[in-house]
């Protein structure tokens, strides 16, 4: 990633960062995929102000996966 002042042209930006609370074991993909879209249409609402359903904006996740759930 390139990271540039927010006042510059741009086509993307980041708007949180979470960390997800779960059990010791991996929860699997599923979990991990549920627990990610909560958390960020209820940043995203509050971010831009409407919901993520009502805007024209995309949205990409990136998660945890097993291997990184286990190095914490």
């Amino acid at each position: 990633m390139t990271v540039v002042d927010c006042r510059a042209e741009h086509e993307e930006e980041v708007m949180a960062r979470t960390e997800p609370a779960g059990p010791e074991e991996w929860p699997g993909d599923e979990a991990i995929d549920d627990a990610m879209d909560a958390a960020c249409d209820a940043v995203f609402a509050t971010y831009i102000g409407i919901a993520f359903d009502d805007s024209r904006l995309e949205m990409d996740e990136w998660a945890v996966d097993e291997a990184g759930w286990r190095d914490g």
